[in-house]
């Protein structure tokens, strides 16, 4: 990547959360695509119109899982520069538009003019509340309003595409529950974060409101409806960020050996300690549930889904 010059980016904070920034917005750029274009079936020449057909739930997903854009965009900016309206549109609705043309040649989808609109509304909508956190979190302790120039909060970034596909491969069967796994991980890492680097003067709605915002983004859209693994999700989120926060802030004190300017605040190492055992057993118990019952005897063969089985799209997801 070119060197960026000072005037633009006056950190080397700034610097990071660009490329890590950057890096989050492929990634969800990719599973957006995966989940509005699965199971991957398309014909040579369109195979419908534009639909004029909407409901709420439409509206409240294409708002949920396009307001990560707008957010993480804005975090891949320097500290105290305003949001570029524009730009933003432009980001929503050439995203949304590229997906809906797509499903104009697939069968098993319909495009929607609606479905720009929300997006686009989503985008904006996520830079909005990152500028409403900007204007609440201050100081020079504070990490930067949840930015990624603390690499550790890039997993909490990471893990909410993981829980849509999680959700959406579950089709709400038992496996569902697996969406709590990274529901404790990230509520490890916004726990340590809190404690370690937005005290010491945290406005009392930080932990909270981060807390049940990650679960509302990453679980709704792949709950299909079941507000009890909602509740059940945020509860979980908010409890291990809460125990996390206290034992982190207990770790921090300072001791006989060390003065209060001596105490180690980097609790990167300690943290993934915590969460890379839970991903271990999310991978575990993800691979060992089967993607079909006719896949629980092996054939001899490396793939995805059993010879002569059309891939439906929770069995994309599922394998993926």
């Amino acid at each position: 990547m070119p060197t960026l010059a000072p005037s633009r980016y006056r950190r080397e904070a700034d610097l990071t959360a660009l490329r890590l920034g950057r890096a989050v917005l492929g990634y969800l750029a990719v599973i957006v695509a995966i989940i509005t274009l699965a199971p991957f079936r398309f014909n040579t020449t369109p195979a419908h119109g534009w639909s004029t057909i909407w409901t709420w739930s439409d509206l409240v997903l294409n708002v949920l899982m396009f307001a990560p854009f707008g957010f993480v965009y804005q975090l891949t900016r320097p500290r105290g520069t305003p949001i570029d309206w524009w730009r933003l549109v432009q980001l929503g609705a050439g995203a949304s538009m590229v997906i809906e043309v797509i499903q104009l040649f697939a069968p098993d989808r319909f495009s929607s003019l609606f479905d720009i609109a929300t997006n686009t509304a989503g985008v904006v909508l996520g830079a909005i509340a990152f500028a409403v956190v900007a204007q609440r979190v201050r100081g020079e302790t504070a990490v930067h309003n949840l930015a990624l120039e603390l690499p550790l909060m890039g997993l909490v970034y990471l893990l909410v595409p993981l829980c849509w596909l999680i959700g959406f491969g579950s089709d709400g069967e038992l496996r569902r529950l697996l969406v709590l796994v990274p529901g404790l991980m990230a509520g490890a890492i916004l726990g340590t974060v809190h404690a370690a680097y937005v005290r010491p003067a945290p406005p009392a709605w930080w932990l909270p409101a981060t807390s049940i915002g990650w679960a509302l983004v990453a679980f709704l859209p792949g709950a299909r409806g079941d507000w009890s693994l909602m509740g059940l999700g945020a509860a979980v989120v908010l409890a291990v960020a809460t125990l996390r926060d206290i034992t982190t802030q207990r770790a921090m004190r300072p001791t006989n050996a060390t003065s209060a300017t001596g105490v180690n605040r980097r609790f990167e190492l300690p943290t993934l300690r915590i969460v890379l055992p839970l991903f271990a057993a999310y991978l575990a118990l993800s691979a060992a549930w089967p993607v079909t019952v006719d896949q629980l005897e092996w054939r001899g063969t490396l793939a995805l889904m059993a010879p002569g089985v059309t891939p439906t799209n929770d069995m994309v997801f599922r394998a993926l």
